[in-house]
């Protein structure tokens, strides 16, 4: 299992921090868009960390 601050490390450094969803939303399909950002489905989620939004690949789910 993986500690909290590793979690946090993943889900919070290098990313962007918006104060809602309609903004988060607006700056990813701006990317995409723009053609900076490719591939695979990206989403936009709550960080549990930092309680604003992020927006990225899904987690893989494991069995």
């Amino acid at each position: 299992m993986a500690s909290k601050r590793k979690i946090r490390r993943k889900q919070c450094s290098g990313k962007q921090r918006f104060q809602n969803h309609v903004e988060a939303c607006d700056a990813m399909h701006g990317l995409i868009r723009s053609g900076r950002k490719r591939g695979g489905w990206v989403h936009v989620y709550k960080c549990q960390f930092c309680k604003g939004y992020h927006f990225g690949h899904a987690p893989l789910q494991r069995s």
